[in-house]
């Protein structure tokens, strides 16, 4: 079951299971994934999106309406990048056979699958594998979104996971 247990026993279980613009079901057909299979690799893309030199690039492609993100939040976004220890693993971890096990395990909820109209980073067009894997799941595809909504537009992104959350 999942949930998260606190000192003393009490758990907390969570009421839904809410997706954004998530990775998985496309994992066979995206380069990116592939790309990424070398270590040495991995380190690179790390440096090269902390670079600070690198930031105008990386904030067209990833942030649609950067200039509402204050600039130093923006810099601490790619400087934590860059400290990130979970990037160099994320690789091995999510893979073909995650995604399956994964998929299998939650064959038996009512997951939301939240995508951005806008997104460019995961596609919306590999929504077609998702709704073929979890049948069950309510997609909710957000017009104005990226792949950043809780940075381009925390406001909206909050509001729809509360009223998702408390549906």
């Amino acid at each position: 079951a999942r949930g998260y247990r606190f000192p003393g026993g009490r758990v907390l279980r969570p009421r839904r299971l809410i997706l954004h613009s998530i990775i998985g079901a496309s994992l066979h057909k995206r380069w990116f994934p592939w790309l990424m299979r070398p270590r040495l690799i991995r380190r690179l893309i790390q440096r090269l999106v902390a670079a600070s030199w690198m930031q105008p690039i990386w904030e067209r492609r990833l942030f649609r309406q950067r200039e509402a993100i204050p600039a130093d939040l923006r810099r601490q976004f790619f400087a934590d990048y860059g400290r990130c220890a979970a990037f160099p693993v994320f690789f091995d971890l999510i893979t073909v056979d995650w995604y399956r096990r994964t998929r299998d395990k939650i064959q038996t909820e009512q997951p939301v699958l939240l995508w951005g109209g806008k997104e460019r980073v995961v596609s919306a067009r590999y929504l077609e594998l998702w709704r073929a894997d979890l049948p069950q799941a309510t997609i909710e595809l957000v017009p104005d979104w990226d792949h950043f909504p809780m940075l381009d537009a925390p406001a909206d992104f909050s509001r729809k996971f509360v009223t998702l959350v408390t549906e």
